[in-house]
């Protein structure tokens, strides 16, 4: 049964490392609990975890996220340094982003 509240969805170790695993490809959320083939309950019950601010499976997703991100943006500045023209225009582009978030 999914609980009215947070936590929705008791703390699994494996579905913890699926959720990442998931992320690092860059899987959208609503196909995570397709992906995991959980039944209707905890696809449910996942769905509202992934939402929730507090909940460690969105912590592990945004976290699975955010090296698939790092790993870009690293591969991004190596094409750029050997002179690839889109690759610069990204990382200029996100650099002016990082800058303007820091004012």
């Amino acid at each position: 049964m999914i609980r009215q509240q947070y936590p929705y969805l008791e703390e699994s170790e494996l579905y913890l490392q699926t959720v990442y695993d998931l992320a690092k490809t860059m899987t959208p959320v609503d196909e995570v609990p397709i992906m995991m083939e959980l039944p209707p309950d905890e696809a449910m019950a996942m769905q509202l975890e992934l939402q929730e601010p507090r909940s460690p499976y969105r912590h592990r997703y945004l976290k699975g996220l955010a090296e698939t991100a790092n790993e870009l943006r690293i591969n991004n500045i190596a094409l750029a340094k050997v002179g690839s023209p889109g690759a610069y225009q990204s990382i200029m582009s996100q650099l002016s982003q990082i800058m303007a978030n820091l004012s």
